[in-house]
């Protein structure tokens, strides 16, 4: 599986390790039900993404697939883009236009950092964003920069 992912109280956090499948994306999917169902309220999803390349247009398509199905599961949503320069500035762009396009302009939030997402996060769902990244960091959803 090419993400790892911890649930904390009602944050789901992903971090991408390879390249998503539409296998993947219907494994995240599952999970984010299963979220869910444990945290008995709507998740906070916080994503990290391996590299700045997008996936394929099938992967893609399964993920605006996934936002629409899991929309009454879903509160907020965080995409971590971190890293400065103009590749990145661009990135964030990109990627705030594509959370419109999949009619989630109100709801999704791209991050500069994980830390970032994090503390807004934490704000939503009522916890500690210290306690959002310890956890994150001992099921290997820690903070990276992505690369490509």
């Amino acid at each position: 599986m090419p993400y790892k992912s911890a649930l904390n109280g009602r944050v789901l956090g992903v971090r991408w390790t390879g390249a998503p499948t539409a296998i993947d994306v219907d494994r995240l999917e599952a999970e984010t039900h299963s979220g869910f169902g444990r945290a008995s309220a709507p998740l906070v999803l916080v994503a990290v993404p391996r590299s700045l390349t997008p996936p394929d247009a099938d992967v893609r398509a399964r993920f605006a697939s996934m936002m629409r199905a899991t929309a009454a599961q879903i509160e907020r949503f965080y995409l971590v883009i971190e890293g400065s320069g103009p590749r990145r500035a661009l990135a964030r762009v990109v990627a705030r236009a594509a959370i419109g396009v999949v009619g989630w302009s109100e709801r999704a939030r791209v991050a500069r950092s994980l830390e970032e997402a994090a503390c807004a996060a934490a704000a939503e769902a009522g916890t500690r964003p210290d306690e959002l990244l310890s956890a994150w960091r001992s099921e290997g959803v820690s903070s990276i920069c992505a690369s490509g």
